[in-house]
């Protein structure tokens, strides 16, 4: 007779004993109803909120250099003044510089060749009969040339004295120069030798701590094994599968699963998977390199999650099978408390290698961000140090520079000293030689002051020139604002020495503000212009738009610059200023996919590594499910199985409820 059969035959004799019991009344006491608050799973596209440092900063800035050598005379703006555009900044001090000179002497000379001019226009109004007047001015002219000549060679003198101070000037700073170019240059090779020390510990500290992972991983592995092997010799005693074992059951075969047969032989079939990958794992063990450990990791995990699958099969197998006199409760219930025991043995191995496993993906991570960092890190200081080495080189090659530069400047102004005092030895013999001449030729008067004239009238043109540009040049130690906005930085003091195309000032536009970060490769992709941000200072919260991203990375950082425009101009001018800190929000999409996900608030820890949470269906009945979570943000958690869209899952007031439990929704 099978075993089928049988088992059909005891099911009827219980259910025609149970109908011919008298119906006993129950007593029914109405339960109060749990009050929650619940939420309607639906799909989404799974977010996070990332938090970014960011700084605010003008829209427009540029820097105010000095457009004539010169020292700095007045400087009538400080880092955070709002000025105009054309306000004048500082001033250059022309009194020691030849600009100042060259002005000052195109003024003299201007003026003395209009009164020049003056003189000879009247004398050629005048008559033959006022030919001694003319004769009076020539000897006018003499004394002025003197007076002249004697200016020239002032001029000449003052201008040798200053190339001198000048020369003395320049052997100090280029000292100077020299000695803080040789002192970044030390540092660099000094911040290079102990990078390469602290690198070199750092490597060796991650690889001892992977040799001992891996040690460990060999004994958890066939500790793993063992357990496994015990929990499908277990199962097989249970369902009596192999023929080692085929007759372990006999006493109970009868009635397992009873109630539904198909169950018995479905768990049969996750016996053979489970024993067949078990079987598989065995035959390819070798523990004995991290690389053979990171091989097999994966598949004693399946053959976990296997043989899990086959102790849920037993659980269902041991809810359907039937007791009797032969298979009395008792007997039942230890064989569930067995595979209660066992299958919380499997699921904790399970936890356990998948732990394992993440442990060793993060540490070699770990060390090949590192390796990384370390070779970036070091590029970057070798960089620096090759940039110190040529600054000191240039800064040699530019003292010799200058100094022959000087020392050329002083030979030439030399030269022009002695060809000055040359010219008014010849100008001053001119003068004298134009007297005498004037006196001898009191008959061709006219005709000389007609021709003289013509002569001085080109002199005065000249002279104006040369007065005009001498003005332009004054002007330009006028330093002024290029557009309206705010002082940001300030790189002289009062008395610097500054050179045409020389740094004075950083101005910004204040009228329109940005905030301004870089972010990672990581982050970068999910970004686009015109993406709403959010930027916080203190407790106040405001709008933003990206306006920039920038097309590649730093070479130094591999940080995108990223940029963004305040939505309510006037408000946030009310609350930052340039060169404050912010915190910017940016929400960005984690998935191409839609997923479920529930508020953290309706979790609940099974206590075995595992989740439940409790859905609210008809009868406003609370029912206990087990789910399995995947990614989280920081206020919810995907949910990869347990729940379906439509569901209603409570997310208030979980931890009091029992499963069957009335409720009532707030």
């Amino acid at each position: 007779m099978s075993k089928k059969f049988i088992a059909s035959v005891l099911v009827s004799i219980l259910f025609l004993s149970s109908c011919g019991k008298a119906a006993v009344p129950e007593v029914k006491t109405e339960t109060p109803k749990k009050s929650v608050t619940t939420e309607v799973v639906k799909s989404d596209y799974f977010t996070e909120r990332v938090k970014l440092v960011a700084k605010i900063a003008p829209s427009k800035e540029t820097t105010v250099s000095a457009q004539a050598a010169g020292v700095i005379k007045t400087l009538n703006a400080a880092i955070g003044k709002n000025v105009k555009k054309g306000d004048i900044l500082a001033t250059l001090d022309f009194s020691t510089t030849a600009s100042n000179v060259n002005l000052n002497n195109a003024s003299n000379a201007y003026s003395n060749t209009l009164t020049t001019y003056g003189l000879t226009v009247e004398s050629t109004q005048k008559d033959l009969e006022n030919a001694r007047i003319a004769l009076e001015n020539a000897r006018t002219s003499k004394s002025n040339t003197y007076a002249s000549t004697e200016k020239q060679l002032q001029l000449a003198q003052t201008q040798l004295d200053n190339i001198l101070i000048q020369k003395n000037n320049t052997e100090k700073t280029t000292a100077i120069s020299i000695d803080l170019a040789t002192k970044s240059r030390d540092q660099a090779k000094l911040a290079l030798a102990n990078f390469e020390k602290t690198s070199a510990e750092s490597l060796k500290s991650l690889q001892t701590k992977r040799t001992g992972l891996y040690s460990s991983a060999r004994v958890s592995l066939d500790s793993a094994l063992t357990s496994l092997d015990s929990a499908l010799t277990q199962a097989d005693l249970i369902l009596g599968v192999t023929d080692q074992n085929r007759n372990a059951n006999d006493g109970y075969e009868t009635y397992l699963s009873a109630k539904n047969p198909a169950l018995k032989t479905a768990a049969e079939d996750n016996f053979h998977a489970a024993r067949f990958a078990y079987d598989t794992v065995l035959s390819r063990k070798d523990f004995s390199t991290p690389g053979m450990i990171d091989t097999q990791i994966p598949t004693i995990i399946e053959l976990a999650n296997a043989t899990n699958l086959l102790y849920d099969s037993l659980v269902s197998v041991l809810d359907n099978s039937i007791v009797s006199s032969s298979f009395p409760q008792t007997t039942l219930d230890g064989l569930k408390a067995t595979v209660n025991a066992k299958q919380s043995g499997v699921i904790q191995i399970q936890s356990t290698l998948v732990g394992l496993k993440n442990s060793m993906d993060d540490l070699a991570n770990t060390i090949s961000s590192t390796e990384t960092t370390i070779m970036t890190t070091r590029t970057s200081l070798e960089t620096g140090l090759s940039i110190a080495e040529t600054s000191l080189q240039n800064a040699i090659a530019g003292t010799t520079s200058s100094l022959d530069g000087v020392s050329g400047t002083e030979t030439l102004t030399r030269t022009q000293l002695e060809n000055t005092i040359t010219t008014v030895k010849s100008s001053r013999d001119s003068v004298d030689s134009a007297v005498k001449i004037a006196e001898a030729q009191y008959e061709s008067t006219k005709a000389k002051l007609q021709s003289q004239l013509t002569g001085v009238k080109s002199q005065l043109d000249a002279s104006k020139g040369q007065k005009d540009i001498a003005a332009i040049q004054v002007e330009n130690g006028l330093i002024r604002a290029p557009f309206d906005g705010v002082i940001l930085t300030k790189t002289v003091d009062l008395g610097a020495l500054v050179n045409p195309g020389s740094p004075v000032f950083t101005i910004g536009d204040d009228s329109n503000l940005i905030i301004r970060t870089d972010v990672n490769p990581d982050i970068v992709g999910s970004l686009k212009i015109g993406q709403t941000v959010s930027v916080a200072k203190d407790t106040k919260m405001f709008t933003g738009t990206i306006s920039l991203l920038a097309p590649g990375s730093d070479v130094t950082t591999r940080m995108f610059r990223m940029e963004a425009v305040f939505q309510d101009i006037p408000g946030s001018k009310e609350v930052f200023h340039i060169g404050d800190f912010a915190d910017m929000f940016i929400t960005r999409t984690t998935s191409d996919t839609k997923s479920i996900t529930i508020p953290f608030s309706a979790l609940i820890s099974d206590g075995q590594g595992g989740f439940i949470v409790y859905t609210v269906g008809s009868g406003n009945i609370a029912t206990k499910k087990a789910v399995k979570i995947g990614a989280q943000n920081e206020s919810r958690v995907e949910i990869l199985d347990g729940l379906s869209e439509g569901d209603k899952v409570v997310i208030s007031g979980a931890l009091n409820l029992q499963d069957g439990d009335g409720v009532v929704e707030n």
